[in-house]
């Protein structure tokens, strides 16, 4: 019995090395994990930079749009920016009404107006597309509505971009706005 005893001891000994291998490839797992966590943090972190960017430039966009409506609707009613020519620097009221009166639907790949917003640059063009009766004026056709332009609703293409330099980051929103004369 003596003997299975020295047996055992003697392998025993044998494998000294074993834990120590077994805990190295342990580490070496653990790192592993370590190191891919770190890895997609990183990735989620760009990721969620990329989304703020994108939302902040968007709704930048979009503020030109809603900057661009009422300015429609003023310069066409009113013909005058009483209120916008200090929000828009260098801003040329009678360029301005040129496009919105004359040529129907010619881009003319120049933007209208540009503010600083938060993020970057924002640019607004409008181009007019075309004029459509407006329902319900034909009792008033040969009124003097028609010739002051109320039974017409211009249909106008307003294009907002908003872009920085220092991150390359744009976005754009585009709609169509109807102006109805109310006068």
């Amino acid at each position: 019995m003596f003997t299975q005893n020295k047996n055992s001891i003697q392998s025993i000994k044998n494998e000294r090395g074993f834990v120590l291998v077994v805990a190295l490839v342990l580490l070496l797992v653990l790192s592993i994990i370590g190191v891919m966590g770190i890895t997609s943090s990183t990735v989620e972190n760009i990721m969620v930079g990329n989304t703020r960017l994108r939302s902040t430039h968007f709704f930048e966009a979009d503020s030109g749009v809603q900057i661009a409506m009422p300015m429609v609707n003023q310069v066409m009613g009113d013909k005058n920016n009483d209120g916008f020519a200090g929000l828009i620097p260098d801003f040329n009221i009678n360029a301005f009404v040129q496009e919105l009166t004359l040529q129907p639907f010619a881009p003319d790949c120049r933007d209208d107006f540009k503010f600083e917003g938060n993020d970057g640059l924002v640019s607004v063009d409008i181009d007019r597309m075309y004029r459509r009766r407006a329902a319900g004026c034909s009792i008033e056709f040969a009124s003097e509505a028609d010739i002051a332009g109320r039974c017409t609703n211009v249909f106008y293409r307003i294009n907002s971009t908003s872009a920085s330099a220092e991150t390359g980051a744009k976005a754009t929103v585009g709609t169509v706005y109807r102006y109805v004369p109310t006068r």
